[in-house]
């Protein structure tokens, strides 16, 4: 093998690499979003509010829990995922009913993170 041909094959080892590494946080949200059909959060423990103010925000929202539940077979919850911080996750069935919620929440529960997992 040539010098040119092992330089071509060194370069594309390294852009695929550097490539993979640049795009693996925008392939992993498509294929969350659109093949599985699930809403992640991307956020760190210190983003996430207060365990008491989530559950303040359900207190004073409990209609709209009780607007989303009433969609069907729907599971909301609030999440501690750290230590005194929470979000809100909504379990669905179907692409359909998440459309629901969103037209309802849209991308936050009244300021809190919500997390949708397709079930």
């Amino acid at each position: 093998m040539n010098k040119s041909a092992k330089v071509l094959i060194l370069a594309v080892i390294i852009t695929l690499i550097v490539g993979a590494i640049f795009l693996r946080r925008p392939l992993q949200r498509f294929v969350m979003d659109v093949l599985t059909d699930n809403k992640e959060l991307y956020l760190s423990c210190g983003e996430l509010p207060t365990t008491e103010k989530v559950e303040a925000t359900f207190t004073d929202h409990a209609d709209t829990v009780q607007e989303i539940n009433s969609i069907g077979n729907i599971s909301i919850v609030h999440s501690e995922n750290c230590m005194g911080k929470s979000y809100v996750e909504i379990q669905y069935g179907s692409h359909g009913q998440r459309n629901q919620i969103e037209k309802i929440i849209g991308d936050t529960f009244f300021g809190i993170p919500w997390r949708g997992v397709n079930t």
